[in-house]
């Protein structure tokens, strides 16, 4: 029998994690919840080393299972042949546990579902309705058109923040070096003259005695820090804070902003479209999106929804969606056109991404060199202001 990850938690509020052999994904979360824990998350084990599953592989996956359904193959036989198709050894165990599990009797979609890091629950329930109306080609055609979208979007998003990233760092990098190794010859050459140093001059010398002497301790310091804010960041407190905070960093969060909205819309879309239902579908899009500050907003909404408001009247309250995506989803939630109008929302905020990109590359690029140029300058003119002061006394 296969193993589980599980995570859950107690009537004391007691989170526990472990691995425990059964049968299946089904009858372990029943087992867990007659011992009275709530389970949280139950994901299948991949045995020996394995090697993380990337998107596109996904994609891939998603395409080809299509074409061969499409083809007449029947599931097993089709997954089969991805089996051996893929290159990633973790996802060939994975696609060969999925052909095992439907080779039982187990629906697809249960068989993804024991993947979640993997599947997300918006394919997993897009794929149930998939079964369910008989309809699966199409949704898995939809799915990978929605991923093909996704993917193409967070690498504008990414071309656009790495290169500011990698200029900070060599800025950081220039800086220590400097401070740590060069200003101290200077310091040596400025003990020898015994003249009165400028107040910055001073300053700067001392930040660099203090750097060198404390190196060790200050890299330890700072990996620390590290460590805890990568640990802070993997609770669920931390990361819907730090996503909200990301979405006020001048520049950057704007377009950040606009790349989760255009997600959480296509996604909308993309799930509604297949037959889900409005509540199912916010519940999936709370469950599935990237940033976890909206993600929170949206679960925020579902109970007034639920309640008999309009999504565009609920979405009022979250701050980062701009009257206009409101007005928009009013008018499709008033002519029943709202599928159609959330992807013309996420078309529109597709091209407003590759706008902005292409304005703030522009614009980072100079202010980056700019930054660079007057830190780096303004060591190297503090360090030689003595002896400018001594050329003038001449």
């Amino acid at each position: 029998m296969p193993n589980y990850h599980y995570k859950v938690g107690t009537k004391e509020g007691k989170v526990i994690t472990g691995v425990k052999e059964a049968e299946n994904e089904l009858k372990l979360r029943q087992e867990m919840e007659n011992k009275g824990f709530y389970v949280f998350a139950i994901t299948k084990k991949i045995g020996g080393w394995s090697k993380k599953v990337k998107l596109y592989e996904v994609l891939l996956f998603i395409q080809e299972l299509s074409v061969l359904l499409k083809a007449g193959l029947t599931m097993v036989h089709s997954l089969g042949i991805l089996k051996e198709r893929a290159e990633n050894a973790s996802f060939q165990y994975i696609i060969s546990d999925i052909k095992r599990e439907v080779e039982g009797g187990m629906a697809l979609s249960d068989a993804l579902n024991a993947y979640p890091h993997i599947f997300s629950s918006m394919f997993v329930s897009a794929i149930k309705v998939g079964e369910t109306s008989g309809n699966l080609v199409s949704i898995l055609e939809r799915q990978s058109a929605y991923l093909k979208k996704i993917m193409s979007v967070r690498r504008t998003v990414i071309a656009a923040l790495i290169y500011p990233i990698i200029l900070l760092t060599i800025s950081i990098s220039v800086v220590i070096v400097l401070l740590a190794f060069v200003v101290p010859t200077f310091s040596k050459l400025y003990e020898d003259m015994h003249k009165a140093l400028p107040p910055a001059t001073v300053f700067l010398l001392s930040v660099s005695h203090f750097v060198k002497s404390n190196f060790l301790l200050l890299t330890i310091i700072i990996f620390s820090a590290f460590y805890a804010l990568v640990l802070w960041y993997r609770t669920e407190k931390g990361r819907i804070t730090a996503d909200s905070l990301k979405l006020k960093i001048p520049l950057i969060g704007n377009i950040l902003a606009k790349y989760s909205l255009s997600q959480l819309t296509k996604m909308l879309a993309t799930v509604l479209r297949g037959g889900i239902p409005l509540i199912t579908s916010l519940k999936v899009a709370g469950e599935t999106l990237e940033n976890k500050y909206l993600s929170a907003c949206i679960k925020e909404i579902i109970p007034k929804v639920e309640g008999g408001m309009s999504l565009a009247e609920s979405m009022k309250d979250i701050t980062i969606v701009p009257n206009m995506t409101i007005e928009m989803i009013a008018v499709g939630e008033a002519t029943g056109s709202l599928e159609e109008m959330l992807e013309n929302i996420s078309n529109f905020y597709d091209e407003e991404i590759d706008m902005y990109v292409a304005s703030f590359t522009a614009l980072i690029e100079p202010l980056m060199i700019l930054f660079m140029g007057l830190l780096v300058g303004g060591i190297v003119i503090t360090m030689y202001l003595p002896i400018f002061q001594m050329a003038s006394g001449f």
